[in-house]
């Protein structure tokens, strides 16, 4: 977004306000695009916050080894339950001219299947063929949402005494 030229009467508009207050470091223009910040003006030391993010992003990273084996990191995960479990690093053989996912199922198991479950968290897809990987990608960047159905009944629609008015040859159920 360019930087707005603001005339008296103007409306500060909320797009303005959010632009100021959440900048994109893309080094566009200095209004809401501030510089990009780049590695080497980070510090290094393990209590910063490079070091931590870094940490952070190659928890549980998928890495090819060779032919159809993959091998995975070391992380700590929050399952649905609640508790906390930690996967050992490790690695997974994939099966030859199939294509799948890779996820944490809601035990904390790292598992490979043709499709993910309603509930997991999506690590990579894989695509294999002639004994060897011919696509990995990183899905872990991926949004989880849990997303619970809501059952509404009748009941709580329609009370005693109202009336729904329907061009039905038959009567509804119930």
């Amino acid at each position: 977004m360019a930087r707005p030229t603001l005339n008296t009467g103007d409306v500060w508009q909320d797009s303005l306000a959010n632009v100021a207050g959440f900048p994109q470091m893309t080094g566009e223009d200095k209004y809401g695009h501030g510089p990009k910040v780049i590695d080497d003006w980070l510090d290094d030391e393990p209590d910063q916050i490079k070091a931590q993010f870094y940490n952070w992003k190659n928890r549980i990273k998928i890495t090819e080894v060779s032919g159809l084996s993959v091998s995975y990191t070391y992380a700590a995960v929050l399952l649905t339950s609640g508790s906390s479990v930690a996967i050992s690093a490790g690695s997974l053989t994939l099966p030859d001219n199939t294509s799948g996912r890779i996820y944490i199922d809601d035990t904390g198991a790292i598992v490979q299947r043709a499709t993910f479950p309603q509930l997991c968290v999506p690590l990579a897809y894989f695509a294999t063929s002639a004994g060897a990987i011919t696509t990995l990608s990183d899905l872990r960047y991926q949004a989880v949402e849990q997303v619970t159905p809501v059952n509404i009944s009748a009941a709580s629609i329609f009370s005693i005494g109202n009336i729904k008015e329907s061009a039905r040859a038959t009567p509804e159920a119930g």
